[in-house]
């Protein structure tokens, strides 16, 4: 396994945690599911673009506005599927919401680590 892909795993949790404490946080406090997917989704992409960018692809590129660009997009994406998949599990299947958030965050993680090699930080 090379050592971005370690890395990358390890922000990868640390974010995924980042993103399910406040996502607790907001369904504690009676938000809702989508408001508090939305803050913690917004929290989290903050925290990994930063992380990333400087500790797991160590991308040199000056084009910050283009690389924030790429990825707040490729993360609108993953946001778009995770939030639909946790509406489906949640509203159709009967399953908690924090459970139906832990599913489908293989894919997310998956699509985001795809998105931002590929496309963001080359």
């Amino acid at each position: 396994m090379s050592k971005e892909i370690v890395k990358y795993i390890g922000i990868g949790l640390l974010t995924v945690l980042l993103s399910f404490a406040v996502y607790s946080l907001g369904l504690f406090l009676g938000l809702g599911i989508v408001f508090s997917n939305s803050v913690a989704t917004f929290i989290a992409m903050a925290f990994a673009f930063l992380a990333q960018k400087y500790w797991v692809f160590e991308a040199k590129s000056k084009k910050f506005m283009k690389e924030i660009s790429l990825f707040a997009l490729g993360r609108l994406f993953t946001y778009g599927l995770e939030t639909f998949l946790i509406l489906m599990l949640v509203q159709y299947l009967g399953i908690h919401p924090l459970l139906s958030k832990g599913l489908t965050q293989v894919l997310v993680v998956m699509g985001n680590y795809c998105i931002s090699r590929i496309f963001v930080f080359r």
